[in-house]
């Protein structure tokens, strides 16, 4: 097992691993007992439509994370960004969410062909509360609507339209907890290992780290839209 050097993990065993795997929770009977009631205000929070300061904070939103599952319960989460106000606020309950060349492993459009229910997570920089939305995306190929979504005069892959089940505002404990937003707390440039230095570690290329690196940068700035 990785240590994180400064974490519980930095201590932990396989042993207590595998006793914590016993000591699992299997049923809603024994997690309610955990974990008690919720707050009144927790759900009746939870709207069926967008509310018209929701809809304010979507279009101050330039990111969000939208979690999918495939049909065998497999799940995914993408992070996804545009300037603010790329989301389309169709009416009260329907966005619409450009999908972005990519990879081409679309792993979340696989997802939402065989299983259309999304959950997205709206986040605003330096902001610790989040716009949470769920509901249940059409995926459409209509090209009006494509060129409607273009970036930079190039049009979306594909159109998100998500029909809302439900919207609410999420707490700001996991913003404070971790600090996010804080740049005292974040760590020195270089500091993190970059993907082109995993991938680099991974696929072993003959070229240096540094060729590697540059290389994946100009195509990333060449392909983003």
């Amino acid at each position: 097992m990785t240590r994180i050097p400064g974490t519980a993990a930095d201590c932990i065993d396989a042993i207590l691993v595998d006793a914590a795997r016993e000591d699992a929770v299997t049923d809603l009977s024994t997690l309610e007992a955990l974990y008690g009631e919720p707050k009144r205000t927790s759900v009746d929070k939870v709207s069926p439509v967008l509310t018209p300061l929701m809809v304010e904070f979507l279009h101050a939103s330039p990111m969000y994370i939208m979690a999918t599952a495939s049909d065998r319960g497999v799940c995914d989460a993408t992070p996804r960004g545009d300037p603010a106000g790329a989301v389309v606020v169709a009416d009260e309950r329907t966005l619409i969410l450009p999908d972005r060349r990519g990879n081409k492993r679309f792993d979340s459009i696989r997802n939402l062909v065989a299983n259309p229910s999304v959950g997205l997570l709206f986040l605003v920089p330096g902001v610790e509360d989040t716009l949470r939305v769920n509901g249940r995306v059409t995926l459409s190929r209509h090209l009006p609507m494509l060129d409607m979504l273009a970036m930079q005069g190039k049009p979306a892959e594909l159109a998100l339209i998500v029909d809302i089940d439900e919207a609410y505002m999420h707490c700001p404990r996991a913003f404070k907890r971790s600090k996010l937003w804080q740049p005292e707390s974040w760590p020195e440039a270089g500091a993190v290992p970059s993907m082109a230095a995993i991938l680099h570690q991974q696929f072993q290329p003959e070229e240096s780290l540094e060729a590697f690196a540059k290389e994946r940068e100009e195509r990333v700035k060449r392909e983003l839209y």
